[in-house]
């Protein structure tokens, strides 16, 4: 059986249309991104409004669009949906991903980043590389091998010819003289 329901906050009266083919779609809280998180932070103070029982996927595929059309249930504010409905994985053609409020970066991105819409010149690009690139990495750990010290994990493993997982289990198990710092 597949199932077709509403389900509603009951402290904040958001609205989530969704598809179960679970034994108790009563139980069952949903599983939409926007609804989750809705229900993380607010409490999973849920009430199921109704549910429609379909054994046919095309009747069910028809009726959940038709559905998510007519109530708006992508744009309005009063629905958790992210995309509409479509009684069978969620995902109708041509879906465009997170709407507008919906959306968590929604109004953010320009205001906060002042560096919006622009791009790094390749000489920025260049220096970055070089700030990130061998010794001059102020995260990278200091280690000493049989062979020699180094100054981050992929210089030893170049130079020893090793697997990096290889060498950070001896160095995390302090084998064979190998170990993180330099002594």
């Amino acid at each position: 059986m597949i199932y077709l329901y509403i389900k509603q906050h009951t402290i904040t009266g958001l609205k989530y249309f969704g598809k179960t083919e679970r034994k108790d779609p009563y139980i069952y809280s949903g599983s939409g991104k926007y609804w989750k998180r809705h229900l993380k932070t607010y409490g999973k103070n849920i009430a199921t409004l109704q549910v429609w029982e379909f054994s046919n996927i095309e009747e069910c595929e028809i009726f959940a669009l038709n559905f998510s059309k007519e109530n708006n249930i992508v744009e309005s504010a009063d629905w958790a949906n992210l995309k509409y409905e479509n009684g069978k994985d969620g995902n109708p053609k041509g879906w465009q991903g997170m709407i507008g409020s919906k959306n968590p970066l929604y109004g953010q991105t320009e205001e906060l980043n002042n560096f919006y819409g622009r791009k790094h010149s390749q000489e920025t690009i260049q220096l970055y590389k070089e700030q990130k690139a061998g010794g001059n990495n102020p995260r990278a750990k200091k280690i000493t091998t049989p062979y020699g010290q180094f100054t981050n994990v992929k210089e030893a493993g170049k130079v020893l010819k090793m697997h990096l997982s290889t060498l950070r289990k001896l160095l995390n198990n302090s084998e064979n003289g190998y170990h993180w710092g330099w002594k």
